[in-house]
């Protein structure tokens, strides 16, 4: 299963395009800069919540 993962060709997911999504070194497809917050406004809008700058 690892070599298999770890020799994909490039991958395009939901969030970004991986390429390659895994390496023998690095086995998390994601990183932290892939994730955003968010709350859900009074009408049900998404709303981002961004780090305070």
């Amino acid at each position: 299963m690892r070599d298999a993962l770890e020799n994909l060709g490039a991958y395009e997911g939901l969030i970004r395009t991986y390429d390659p999504p895994f390496r023998p070194d690095h086995h998390d497809a994601l990183t932290a800069a892939d994730f955003r917050t968010a709350r859900y406004g009074q009408d049900g809008t998404i709303i981002p919540i961004r780090p305070e700058e």
